[in-house]
């Protein structure tokens, strides 16, 4: 994968983080939470029932899961463009650590809370990040960028 298609796919899964952020800190407010509760219905399986979530704790976490989120995001996409093309060879494995540690914690927790469904929706945002992450970059021309993409 040439580096400018690498930093593309990091990019795309950066700004996803960055919107899954930005979705939970909506849970946090009730005017707006509705995409959050859905969320939550779809994730715990069988899907669940949407219910109000009215406790203070609960709009809390959720306000701090989507900050956090957005706060990881932003930084994987600043490391991306200002660091990731020169220096790929020592950014790709602090990368690759943080994102299995992401995955590890967030899948186990969610098999413990009875949320295993999650575990398997994590694999979708393992994935995006773990294709540009895990194939071979090349740093030469970007011959043939397009087709690389799609």
């Amino acid at each position: 994968m040439h580096i400018q298609s690498s930093m593309k796919w990091l990019k795309i899964a950066s700004a996803t983080l960055i919107g899954f952020g930005f979705l939970s800190v909506l849970g946090a407010h009730p005017a707006v939470d509705g995409l959050a509760r859905w969320f939550m219905s779809f994730a715990i399986w069988p899907f669940a029932e949407l219910s109000a979530v009215t406790d203070t704790e609960t709009r809390l976490l959720w306000a701090i899961l989507g900050g956090i989120c957005v706060g990881w995001g932003v930084m994987f996409w600043l490391l991306t463009t200002h660091l990731y093309e020169a220096h790929h060879h020592t950014l790709r494995p602090i990368m690759i650590k943080a994102v299995l540690a992401w995955f590890v914690v967030d899948s186990a927790a969610s098999i413990a809370s009875g949320a295993a469904f999650n575990a398997v929706l994590n694999i979708s945002f393992l994935a995006l990040f773990l294709y540009p992450l895990l194939r071979p970059v090349e740093t030469g021309s970007a011959v043939g960028l397009e087709a690389e993409v799609s």
